[in-house]
């Protein structure tokens, strides 16, 4: 470890760039990681979604989902295609038109990588809390990108997250053990609390478990104290954008993910330290 701290203090440039080269290599795997994610994600979902309700249950599923369900069987008619269209490789304007999306993607994830963990760099000298900087801000984007697409915050992200913010902190890498606890049960509890409210008001959720186990993980990493003003960045930014997004009419309605704004607020809290 005082290699690379001593490294870093005489060739600074060579380290920014070391890291830079790091960061795109981890937002290039992270993408990877969301696309494939997401795309399992929403798959079971759908799958849940066409399942016949059980007896005496409603069946609540959202419009999208039914227009799934109303054709599977042109999506089974679609996949026998392409398992035969493996025998002739498509032309270049479809094979153009499928990986230009998904390339972009990627490389606007990577680009992504690479400036925050080059901003954690920036903040902090090797050592344990800028391994942990780059473990919980991996954690962040991934978690944002899978929310944005698929309206999940998954368990096999939101709690290993919790329990990596404890260990490192164990050591006091970012707070006290204390503090990390105090931290995870706040941020859980509170917005436990708002949910059970917004549904016991309105009659619906106004937000997720998974929103409530991420602030938990949130809260285990920064410790309780930066909770209220990380809740503030990501009310505001949310705020914002759904503003934004009714007077541009782009989401229709529809509900819109808090996580990216909870990742927002995450990240911006972790760098500010």
């Amino acid at each position: 470890m005082m290699s690379f701290i001593l490294f870093s203090a005489q060739f600074p440039a060579l380290w920014l760039t070391a890291v830079a080269a790091f960061g795109l290599i981890a937002g290039l795997g992270l993408s990877e990681v969301a696309c494939r994610l997401s795309t399992r994600l929403e798959r079971q979902r759908r799958q849940e979604a066409c399942r016949p309700p059980l007896a005496g249950g409603e069946a609540c599923v959202r419009q999208a989902d039914i227009v799934f369900c109303a054709q599977r069987g042109a999506a089974a008619q679609t996949r026998a295609q392409a398992e035969t269209g493996r025998r002739h490789p498509p032309s270049q304007s479809e094979a153009v038109t499928f990986l230009h999306p998904v390339t972009s993607c990627h490389l606007l994830l990577a680009a992504l990588g690479m400036a925050l963990f080059l901003a954690a760099a920036w903040h902090r000298p090797p050592g344990v809390a800028l391994l942990g900087s780059w473990i919980l801000l991996s954690f962040l984007l991934l978690l944002a990108v899978v929310d944005a697409r698929t309206m999940l915050l998954p368990d096999i992200l939101t709690v290993p997250l919790l329990w990596i913010g404890l260990s490192f902190n164990l050591v006091g890498a970012f707070v006290p053990l204390g503090q990390a606890v105090s931290g995870a049960m706040a941020g859980y509890l509170a917005f436990w609390g708002l949910l059970r409210g917004a549904r016991l008001l309105t009659g619906r959720d106004g937000l997720g478990y998974g929103d409530a186990k991420l602030l938990a993980a949130l809260g285990a990493w920064l410790g309780w104290q930066a909770l209220p003003l990380l809740v503030l960045i990501a009310a505001s930014a949310g705020i914002g954008a759904a503003l934004l997004g009714r007077g541009r009419r782009v989401f229709g309605g529809q509900a819109r993910p808090f996580g990216p704004w909870l990742a927002l607020g995450g990240a911006l809290s972790l760098l500010a330290r």
